[in-house]
């Protein structure tokens, strides 16, 4: 089934090996029943759950690595007579930069695939 499929896709995209249930395989053929099974409308729903889990977790840690940045660039000002320990600071400050433009990209993509999950679920999610 398409949505279950995206389903265990999006969890597959995240790694997420210990939320699969063991038999859980992506479906790419075309479902022959008119709906959702009770049992696929919980494991969608336990995958939209994680993914904001998850989500709350990156959002919790791009923070965090906003506030150590501040932190790195008030040292580096505060270091304007030592432009070894600047220069030190530049680089730190470059990874860290890195490492949040990285974060950020990976939980606003994580948002788009939760996003397309469950606007491809539609009426199905409101009779779980």
């Amino acid at each position: 089934m398409a949505v279950r499929g995206a389903a265990l896709m999006l969890l597959a995209a995240l790694d997420w090996p210990q939320v699969l249930p063991a038999h859980a395989q992506v479906d790419t053929g075309q479902q022959a029943a008119s709906g959702m099974t009770a049992q696929q409308l919980e494991e969608i729903a336990a995958t939209i759950l994680a993914t904001r889990v998850q989500i709350s977790r990156m959002d919790d840690m791009v923070l965090s690595l906003d506030d150590r940045l501040d932190a790195l660039y008030a040292q580096r000002d505060a270091a304007e007579d030592d432009p070894a320990r600047q220069r030190q600071l530049d680089d730190l400050i470059d990874r860290m930069n890195l490492t949040l433009t990285e974060a950020e990209a990976q939980r606003d993509q994580m948002k788009k695939l939760l996003d397309t999950l469950e606007s491809s679920i539609g009426p199905e999610a409101d009779r779980k």
